[in-house]
């Protein structure tokens, strides 16, 4: 966590252009509102991007070569076009941020569990119904936004994420809480 964190004062970089001049000390890329369709090419060119903020652009899809930056923390695709959970973020194994809230998303995949890094997930604003079971392999996540879907259940195992700090279920479809939720011991803000 503190090798994300000491970038916190690098400026983002705003343009492809200007990143392909120094490709290796861009570290946070803000594409945000680009009328982006696909991810650029040269975004692959990043090799030490901990950042990527893609909100508000026209994406459904991104493409398998993410998975080669490995040294990135924080991913934003929220207010996008993806109908499908992108299977390529599955296995950015060190993200710690993934906000992918404002899209058309039905479902999280199973293997979202395999993201054991991830301390923040935000995916609000979709049409989930539910949340998959193996969500509890998410061991350090402090918050967990699902506010505005269609959930009508909890799965039992949500109670495993003793880490978590704030979850917002508000806007769902919720009549009661499984037992295991009585183990969120550090829950501060439901």
């Amino acid at each position: 966590m503190e090798e994300v964190y000491k970038f916190d004062n690098e400026k983002p970089v705003t343009s492809i252009a200007e990143a392909v001049k120094k490709p290796d000390k861009v570290y946070k890329l803000d594409l945000r509102e680009s009328q982006l369709e696909e991810l650029p090419d040269e975004i692959k060119l990043f090799v030490n991007l901990v950042e990527l903020d893609l909100r508000r652009n026209r994406l459904s899809e991104l493409p398998y070569w993410l998975t080669s930056l490995s040294k990135l923390r924080i991913l934003k695709i929220g207010e996008n076009r993806f109908f499908n959970f992108p299977q390529s973020i599955c296995s950015l194994l060190y993200l710690e941020e993934l906000e992918i809230r404002e899209n058309k998303l039905t479902k999280l995949p199973d293997s979202i569990g395999d993201l054991i890094n991830l301390k923040k997930l935000s995916c609000g604003w979709n049409n989930l119904s539910q949340i998959p079971p193996t969500i509890s392999k998410l061991k350090q996540l402090k918050k967990l936004d699902v506010q505005y879907n269609s959930i009508r259940h909890l799965p039992e195992s949500i109670g495993e994420l003793t880490s978590l700090m704030t979850l917002n279920l508000s806007w769902n479809f919720l009549h009661q809480l499984p037992d295991s939720f009585s183990k969120l011991d550090n829950l501060r803000i439901l």
